[in-house]
């Protein structure tokens, strides 16, 4: 009897730690003090470790380079944010380029391939720096880190996650420019960025477009009007595909998918 209570408590204490784990409407997490992978967190690895050290989230290739290697976010409620976080290469653990870091989504946390990219990776040096974007958690989906270990023993720490919907200036700015592209897909390779230049305080825009890989196979710059634009791209030496296209003007930068069919 002694032993079947037991088993029941730990099942309780086990239930009760992860009921907590309710969907949030943000996140503010420095990891200070974590000695494991808290509950509400999780890891979704191929080989590859992730471990707590120094008040900060280690990710460790071991001997899987090239592997993911996610950590999960806990659970946010259906909402647009503004996700933050530092980051940096740890020296002398292998070779210090060509890591990155991936922000993306999953809808099973634990299944690799259910994994989404949002935006482009980010490429991680030495020298410890912060990242933000901006993504959009559809309900059943969870926010993910996932890092890219090209070598054997090679590490990068990540800190500071802020993932926040309080709108920042550029996101002030955003809804101003009401920047848009239309159509996407297109069926012709060609689009057209409708935004509000009157918003707008610098002379040029530039509009690069990446592959999915990373590289860039498109740029133009924008001579800057006033009042509402419709400014259509040709873009028929792309092969078809999905591509993310990068518009600056100023201080103000915004990435948007395009699809070509």
């Amino acid at each position: 009897m002694k032993t079947i209570l037991q088993f029941l408590f730990t099942l309780l204490f086990i239930y009760s730690g992860y009921s907590q784990c309710t969907a949030a409407t943000s996140t503010d997490e420095n990891f200070n003090g974590w000695t494991e992978i808290n509950q509400c967190w999780d890891t979704l690895t191929s080989g590859a470790l992730i471990y707590t050290e120094d008040n900060a989230i280690i990710f460790y290739s071991l001997f899987s380079p090239n592997s993911p290697t996610m950590l999960v976010a806990p659970e946010m409620i259906e909402n647009t944010y503004t996700v933050k976080f530092d980051a940096t290469v740890i020296a002398g653990s292998g070779t210090n380029t060509g890591l990155q870091i991936q922000v993306g989504t999953v809808t099973d946390t634990e299944d690799i391939n259910t994994f989404n990219a949002v935006g482009l990776p980010f490429d991680i040096s030495t020298t410890s720096s912060s990242y933000s974007l901006e993504v959009t958690l559809n309900s059943g989906e969870y926010l993910v880190f996932n890092a890219n270990l090209p070598e054997v023993h090679t590490a990068l720490s990540l800190d500071n996650i802020i993932v926040s919907n309080t709108l920042s200036t550029s996101d002030i700015l955003h809804n101003k420019l009401n920047f848009k592209i239309y159509p996407n897909p297109t069926t012709n390779r060609k689009i057209t960025l409708n935004f509000n230049e009157t918003k707008i305080t610098a002379n040029n825009s530039t509009v690069c477009i990446y592959n999915i890989a990373g590289n860039k196979v498109f740029n133009t710059t924008l001579t800057n009007a006033n009042g509402l634009q419709n400014k259509e791209l040709d873009l028929s030496n792309l092969h078809n595909g999905i591509y993310m296209l990068k518009f600056t003007s100023g201080d103000y930068t915004t990435n948007k998918k395009i699809i070509l069919k």
